[in-house]
């Protein structure tokens, strides 16, 4: 089997686990999903605050930003991905590659929300919308990133031809 078609199988299993994964989350009705967030988040600072009041407070100040922060990232995770997939085609330019990733960031976030509109106690959000796209973005961008460096670095370790 080719290399191309096993890493277009892989990086596909991996595009789908992550919109699983995002549809679990967004599955858990308001109460139950702030409560996960705030456990989190209470876990983490638990480790650097000993003061139980202090450890409230301060996951309530956090807690928020912490909900926007995992969409952003798991968003970039599904970028990441996706523009991997996408690179697996030679004849695809970065142009085409980075449409489709937004593209499809995009209508998935758009789905994601619509979906929220129907589980209790959650809404869903146009800042949230625009959010997760530049999440899938920002994964793009680091793959053509790290596509560009290995091929700087390959062409320098080449041999000169002469």
């Amino acid at each position: 089997m080719k290399k191309s078609i096993i890493l277009r199988i892989f990086f596909g299993i991996l595009i789908i686990a992550t919109m699983v994964l995002i549809f679990l989350f967004s599955s858990e009705n308001g109460s139950k999903s702030t409560n996960t967030s705030k456990g989190t988040v209470r876990a983490v600072v638990a480790k650097f605050e000993k003061d139980e009041t202090k450890v409230e407070k301060k996951v309530e100040a956090i807690e928020p930003a912490s909900r926007k922060v995992a969409n952003f990232t798991v968003y970039t995770f599904l970028g990441i991905w996706t523009m991997s997939f996408c690179s697996t085609f030679s004849n695809l330019s970065f142009k085409k590659k980075i449409v489709i990733v937004v593209i499809f960031g995009f209508l998935y976030a758009c789905s994601d929300e619509l979906h929220q509109l129907f589980v209790s106690k959650r809404s869903a959000s146009l800042r949230d919308v625009f959010l997760d796209t530049l999440g899938a973005t920002n994964g793009a961008l680091i793959v053509e990133i790290i596509i560009q460096c290995y091929k700087n670095i390959t062409n320098i370790t080449k041999p000169l031809n002469h």
